[in-house]
């Protein structure tokens, strides 16, 4: 699948003699481009760019989030730094 062409690639990048970069610096390599993707997509479902209605309360997209959902995040986040190292 592409997941695992991507991990697979990813594993020749780090491993590559030539380069200089270390998994830290690929990492947050990886996280801008992620980040980047992530903000215009809300941006767009948001339709930030229009003007909103009226009765359109203001735009918190991490309001809503339970306890149960920031443990899960952090957890991942987490897992994904020690994955790294």
């Amino acid at each position: 699948t592409l997941s695992g062409f991507a991990s697979i690639y990813f594993e020749k990048v780090v491993k590559a003699a030539d380069e200089k970069l270390t998994v830290w610096d690929r990492n947050y390599q990886l996280a801008l481009h992620s980040i980047l993707l992530y903000l215009l997509y809300s941006f767009l479902e948001r339709n930030y760019f229009a003007p909103p209605p009226a009765d359109t309360p203001p735009y918190r997209p991490l309001h809503d989030f339970s306890f149960v959902a920031w443990s899960l995040a952090l957890l991942g986040g987490g897992g994904g730094l020690l994955v790294a190292l």
